[in-house]
């Protein structure tokens, strides 16, 4: 056994082999601290679990039944008191902290005493550790371990800390995103929290940690607003390492599991008080809602006041909320459909008069609306969000209290005073007039009379055909409709309009306005079309004077008579909303009284040439297709070539780019599959699927074989974006590539089979707007570079990108741009065995959720996330202590920097042979990177040079992974890593270094389709002028392409010999070089090398840097010249007599001043490239480099202290 527990000199501990090699690591360590200690503790180690005194009041029989896991126990380092001589390792257990709670005991600090001394009342966790003990690159389990111990001791803060640490290490992992959760709780961050245990619950497989999250959200959700909606003090609670995981959207699941949980809100909040969504458009900005936002179903049903703007509607369709249906009851004040088209949202209109009720046929509309699954979550709004949306609101919760909609209630759940008293204590001022509370309980007296929430409904017909009296309908030019209110007529009318809508002339007195307006109407000439007289037209007489109207152009005119029971009619018309002139309540019945008791049935002797009469919703379908042109397959037009780079033939179409056209660009990857296209059947009952002009299905070719499964997985969501129309199913096409099958190209990260690109309306004949993200047009040349991008879908270049212009609701230009030498597949693919693209989900867990929705399908970008881009000599630096024997052996200094001579080369073999070595990813320009990338967002910095493919290129990958820091190293195959032997003595190092392959990076590299996309896509561009003495023209050409987009090139001197050297190559690049960095010794150097007359003035050097010829003159060179512990001196050629000097702050301690330069500019760097000044740039290169030389090499202190 590793360990086990013991009495031992009074107390309960920990003892073993593991303790004893935990304190032989310890002793190691605290030697190197100091020499003037004897490390000689009582035998045996041990780490006491429970003292003299916890023993004394604890069962013994509890104690002597304890099982301690003891398979994650670690080292936090040695911490102590040199000056009392007390020394020890701190232990972190959290297995241990468990049994001590289980037990009704308080945290401890647990370790391991090392010395002879100790003292039993200091501190000994994990801040009593001396400088540089904490692991330079803890496990991840120990990171876990420690937020635990932490969160139990109450330290909730140092626990987010390494909480967060966690999360950027495995960032799809739960437990750093439940850490973090717990401790936020634990500092009633509830806000922090609740992202965090939705975080958690999204990443857990173990189903108990799902429940736990749930239950905790319920507890946040006591002082916070459900999800991403936030009061603007909680925006800071957000850190910003980890904003992008906490501000994603939650889990299908997760919001599906809290709307069936039937949760009561207690949250209070005024009408004033704002609340804020993460913004749609842009990553760091937050928009405000409208007055009133509340969820009072988390993921199911919103109150809000009334939308404001387009913007409103567009934030609450958010994936930040997800809100699909409004339902709108300002009487005074309807939305304008306009905002929502093209948005996967959708709008009720029930206008209710201001501080008035609902009727409570209104009311039996609302909880038809909220019982339709498809349309949650929904959002009721009124003027305040108040009196008409809080009466509706208060009926909902009398019907089902905070639960979803049963079909089987047969009593209120809450009475009607007690759900006004509970919505009033979470929305103040809800249900605004006394006629407002009075419809409240007669509501709930409604549901107690007739037994349930839902109203006893008619049944509707069964399906039967049309019935034709008289003659033919093929010559007929008026249809005089004939029904009572709810009987289907204008369902009619409409659909034949969807379906023709030059066809036909709709004369509505609901339209019109009046009878008059109608008669007018009637009396003119159709020029061809067909008219629909849509209304009532019960009585004989009416129909009459309509047929003489109409007798100076009608010659066969027919009668559509909708033949159903009265009280079928009336329940239809009562569920109707947002009709004109009849809402639901009294005008409803008394109107189908009126028209039931004036009816006559129609007949042929009144003038009509034929009769038909319609039974059934199935009739009314028949008889829709009889008299509207057939839908045939719509065949995607072909998309032309906007730039002819070589790949168009003789057939294919050609155009130009737009130079006037406005609106939103889109710019996506074109990728080579089958072109495809889903719409529904005429009844709306199946799901039609074209390849460009035929119809298929799974059997028509091996290819289609997966289209039947996939239809039925995504059945929901084809649904949802296609099923729009309820008038003409088959109005829209989706359109995309169906890439299932290799064609020229084999896929291996496609996100579907499926990527939809276009939706057609048959209707108008336009392609719809579905605006993604909107940017100018590229120019030719930059199209010519897009093309020769790395692919998102393979580890090869794109085929070519596909261009479209959106604006005013459709589709106005479209093209496309293929690279020169791309075969297109469908040439030669079907000659032999099918071959298969591949999913990223083959690789990785996919992410819960809707895989296709209007107005967000699959696209793809050409951007890239890291803004910063860096080039230099990539070493790894391979640290010993305690290596007097070798400067000895390899005649070396103590102090000293060299490269590496053939007497030399065998050092590196010893060292990692005979010495415990520390990797280091090194080099000027990488550290520099490193430190950047410390300041900055995850994904921010990349870095390139060339390595060997060895070991040391292993081991500067993984050093880079752990410090966050993304490369793209070209590898030579055959060749060693750079490497730099670092030999430690005392607070001296020697530094011999040897550039191997790093020497021999070559210029393609950057243009290779791994690297190009991320030069093309950065904004900052960073070269150690080390690298000029090998790589002048790889750099050259990083810096034209930044002065030629105006982006920021900026080059560090590195070292005296290079302006001494090399100042030929140098003065070739500073010509496009916007911000120079360097040290006093170098600049003195540069002013020697030019016949500067003073090579000491900073001030003068450096502006004399500054004024240097340079081709883009629209950015003025920036000069920066630091000088160790002094000041830092500032010169822009804007103001070259202005020189800014910024001291830096003194520090009590200096470990080892190596790396502090390349520290500097790696937060400087990191600071502009986020937007800081240039004194705050400045003064977090100071802060980062203070860091730098507290610690052993060019390292960062851990965990990460805040730079800007």
């Amino acid at each position: 056994m590793a360990a086990a527990l013991t009495y031992t000199r009074g107390v309960l501990a920990l003892v073993g082999p593991l303790v004893e090699e935990l304190a032989g690591e310890g002793q190691l360590q605290a030697q190197s601290i100091t020499n003037d200690v004897t490390l000689n503790a009582l035998q045996p180690y041990h780490i006491t679990l429970f003292t003299k005194a916890e023993l004394r009041d604890l069962p013994r029989e509890r104690v002597e039944n304890l099982q301690p896991d003891v398979r994650h126990i670690f080292s936090a380092g040695v911490g102590g008191n040199r000056e009392s001589g007390v020394f020890y390792v701190v232990v972190i257990w959290a297995a241990g902290q468990q049994l001590r709670r289980q037990l009704g005991l308080s945290p401890k600090q647990f370790h391991i005493t090392l010395s002879a001394n100790d003292n039993h009342e200091i501190d000994k966790g994990i801040d009593s550790l001396f400088p540089n003990q904490f692991p330079a690159h803890p496990a991840t389990e120990f990171l876990d371990h420690l937020a635990f111990t932490l969160h139990a001791s109450g330290n909730y803060q140092r626990a987010r800390e390494y909480a967060i640490q966690l999360i950027l290490r495995e960032p799809d992992v739960a437990k750093g995103h439940l850490r973090l959760a717990d401790s936020a709780l634990g500092d009633l961050l509830h806000k922090l929290a609740m992202l965090a245990y939705a975080c958690a619950h999204k990443r857990a497989e173990d189903e108990k940690v799902q429940t736990y999250c749930i239950k905790k959200l319920i507890d946040c959700s006591k002082a916070t607003e459900w999800g991403l909606v936030f009061q603007e003090q909680e925006i800071q609670q957000v850190p910003e390492e980890v904003k992008s995981s906490l501000l994603e959207p939650w889990s299908v699941s997760l919001r599906e599991a809290l709307s069936d949980k039937a949760i009561a809100p207690t949250l209070h909040l005024a009408s004033r008080d704002s609340l804020f969504i993460p913004s749609v458009t842009t990553d760091n900005s937050f928009y405000k809602l409208p007055r009133f936002f509340r969820w009072l179903i988390p993921n199911f049903l919103a109150i809000m006041s009334t939308p404001r703007c387009e913007d409103d509607i567009t934030a609450l369709a958010s994936p930040r909320l997800g809100i699909r249906h409004v339902l709108t009851l300002t009487e005074e004040t309807p939305l304008p459909q306009s905002w929502f088209h093209g948005k996967p949202i959708t709008n009720t209109y029930l206008p209710v008069p201001n501080y008035q009720p609902p009727t409570i046929e209104q009311m039996d509309l609302v909880i038809h609306l909220l019982s339709d699954r498809s349309k949650a979550p929904t959002l009721i709004h009124c003027g305040g969000g108040k009196g008409r949306a809080g009466t509706v609101a208060a009926c909902y919760i009398v019907a089902f209290g905070f639960g979803q909609p049963q079909f089987n209630m047969s009593q209120p759940t809450m009475s009607a005073t007690d759900t006004i008293q509970t919505l009033r204590s979470i929305r103040p001022g809800s249900i605004e007039t006394s006629q407002q509370e009075k419809f409240v309980s007669q509501w709930c007296s409604t549901i107690w009379k007739r037994q349930s929430v839902y109203p006893d409904l008619p049944s509707e017909p069964l399906p039967s055909p049309l019935t034709i009296e008289g003659g033919q309908l093929n010559t007929a030019d008026l249809f005089v409709l004939v029904g009572l209110p709810g009987s289907g007529k204008s369902w009619l009318s409409n659909a034949l309009l969807a379906r023709n809508a030059s066809g036909w002339i709709r004369i509505s007195q609901d339209e019109c306005g009046s009878r008059s307006a109608c008669e007018a109407q009637i009396g003119l000439s159709p020029h061809g079309r067909r008219v629909l007289l849509d209304r009532c037209n019960t009585a004989a007489s009416d129909r009459k004077e309509w047929l003489k109207l109409a007798s100076n152009w009608c010659n066969a005119p027919v009668c559509l008579w909708f033949d159903y029971d009265r009280d079928l009619c009336l329940s239809r018309a009562q569920m109707r909303a947002g009709h004109p002139t009849l809402p639901p309540g009294s005008r409803v019945r008394n109107a189908v009284d009126q028209m039931h008791k004036v009816f006559v049935r129609p007949s042929l002797q009144e003038g009509f040439k034929a009769i038909v009469i319609i039974r059934s919703f199935a009739a009314a379908q028949e008889l829709v297709l009889r008299l509207s042109p057939p839908v045939n397959i719509y065949k995607f037009p072909r998309t032309p070539h906007i730039i002819n780079l070589g790949a168009a033939t003789s057939d294919d179409v050609s155009t130009t780019l737009p130079s006037s056209i406005e609106g939103h660009v889109i710019v996506t990857e074109k990728v080579d599959g089958a072109n495809m296209g889903f719409s529904l059947s005429s009844d709306g009952s199946q799901i039609v699927i074209q390849n460009r002009s035929h119809y298929v299905n799974p059997a028509s070719h091996e290819q289609f074989k997966k289209l039947g499964n996939w239809t039925d997985q995504h059945r929901e969501d084809l649904l949802r974006v296609l099923n729009r129309d309820p008038y003409f199913p088959q109005r829209y096409i989706l359109f995309g590539e169906w890439l299932y099958a290799t064609h020229s190209i084999a896929y291996t990260h496609l996100p579907d089979r499926f990527m939809a690109y276009d939706l057609y309306d048959r209707n108008t004949d336009t392609f719809m707007d579905l605006i993604y993200e909107g940017q100018k047009i590229p120019n030719e040349s930059e199209f010519r570079l897009m093309v020769q991008t790395q692919s998102k879908f393979w580890n090869g270049r794109l085929e070519g990108v596909y261009v479209k212009i959106e604006g005013e609701g459709k589709v106005r230009f479209r093209g496309k741009v293929v690279r020169s030498d791309f075969i297109a597949g469908n040439e030669h693919w079907t000659k032999g065995p099918l071959q298969v693209n591949h999913l990223t989900s083959d690789y990785i867990k996919p992410e819960v959720g809707v895989v296709l929705e209007f107005g967000s399908l699959h696209k793809t970008t050409m951007s890239s996330s890291y803004k910063l881009f860096c080039v230099g000599n990539p070493l790894l630096d391979i640290q010993v202590v305690k290596g007097e024997e070798l400067l000895k052996k390899y005649d070396l200094k103590a102090n000293d920097a060299i490269l590496a001579e053939e007497k030399h080369l065998p050092l590196y073999d010893e060292i990692v042979k005979n010495y415990k070595v520390t990797y280091v990813a090194g080099g000027a320009s990488q550290n520099t990177a490193r430190g950047a990338a410390y300041v900055l967002p995850p994904q921010s910095v990349v870095y390139t040079g060339c390595v060997g493919d060895d070991d040391l290129a292993e081991q500067l990958k993984a050093a880079n992974e752990r410090e966050g820091l993304s490369q793209v190293y070209q590898v030579k195959k055959g060749e060693k890593t750079g490497a730099c032997g670092v030999i430690i003595t005392g607070h001296d190092r020697s530094l011999v270094t040897t550039l191997r392959a790093a020497e021999k990076f070559e210029q393609s590299h950057l243009s290779s389709p791994d690297v190009a996309p991320l030069v093309d896509a950065a904004k900052f561009y960073y070269v150690e002028g080390y690298f000029l003495t090998h790589g002048t023209s790889s750099v050259l050409e990083i810096a034209k392409k930044a002065s030629a987009a105006n982006k920021t090139f900026v080059i560090n001197f590195s070292a005296p010999f290079i302006p001494q050297f090399f100042g030929t190559q140098l003065k070739q690049v500073l010509e496009y070089t916007d911000i120079v960095i360097g040290n006093e010794s170098e600049a003195e150097v540069w002013a020697t090398a030019n016949g500067l007359p003073d090579t000491k003035d900073l001030a003068a050097i450096a502006k004399a840097i500054a004024l240097l010829p340079k081709a883009n003159k629209a950015r003025p060179r920036t000069v920066i010249i630091t000088h160790g512990a002094e000041a830092t001196t500032v010169v822009t050629a804007a103001e070259p007599d202005a020189p800014k000097v910024y001291s830096v702050s003194k520090l009590d301690t200096i470990v080892d001043t190596n790396g502090a330069g390349d520290a500097f500019a790696g937060g400087f760097l990191g600071a502009h490239v986020l937007g800081k000044s240039l004194e705050e740039s400045v003064l977090a290169g100071h802060k980062l480099a203070a860091i730098c030389v507290q610690e052993v090499g060019p390292q960062y202190k851990w965990p990460k202290v805040q730079i800007v």
